[in-house]
């Protein structure tokens, strides 16, 4: 799986069956947390804490930012408590191994994203590779080469940006920012 800061997400405009689905998926976890409230409480608290988490942004109503991690932040603490809770149940040697495993392929993870993360740009010409077709995209790759001091990379961005949508406002201001010279 290839990650990326802002990928091509359909937005959903109706009540549709893949919505449906969804919405489906977020009440059964609701439902499976209140199932095991008394034979598992501690898997019913992380199913729960992940729900209450997710139902304010990710449910019924539409979103035109739909991915966006920093709704997962809290919402995450539910399965990692879950996960936690579940390793502890191991014997000794067993929990140790599995530790070990999550850490070294989390911490690998980490370590291979923070390539992307190396710098503004870097992480915006990553996007663009992996979302070619969105102008917010190129805008902010436009950016981030204006901050970089490279005036010319980023009125290509800032144009790229205008030709994949023409109505794009901050590609029109950044673009007449950068003509008149503004800092």
């Amino acid at each position: 799986m290839q990650l990326n800061i802002d990928p091509e997400l359909p937005v959903p405009r109706a009540f549709d069956t893949p919505l449906a689905l969804k919405a489906a998926a977020l009440a059964a976890l609701a439902i499976a947390g209140v199932v095991q409230w008394r034979r598992r409480p501690w898997l019913a608290l992380g199913l729960l804490w992940c729900f209450l988490h997710w139902l304010p942004t990710n449910s019924l109503l539409p979103r035109l930012d739909i991915a966006n991690d920093r709704q997962l932040y809290l919402a995450m603490i539910g399965p990692a408590f879950i996960l936690a809770a579940t390793l502890a149940r191991l014997p000794r040697r067993g929990f140790i191994a599995a530790a070990f495993v999550v850490s070294v392929t989390l911490g690998s993870a980490t370590v291979i994203r923070n390539y992307d993360y190396r710098s503004e740009i870097a992480l915006w010409e990553s996007t663009v590779q992996d979302s070619p077709t969105k102008a917010r995209v190129w805008n902010n790759l436009g950016y981030a080469y204006r901050l970089a001091g490279d005036s010319d990379a980023a009125r290509r961005a800032y144009v790229k940006a205008l030709e994949l949508d023409p109505n794009h406002r901050k590609a029109h201001y950044n673009l007449q920012s950068l003509d008149r010279g503004d800092n």
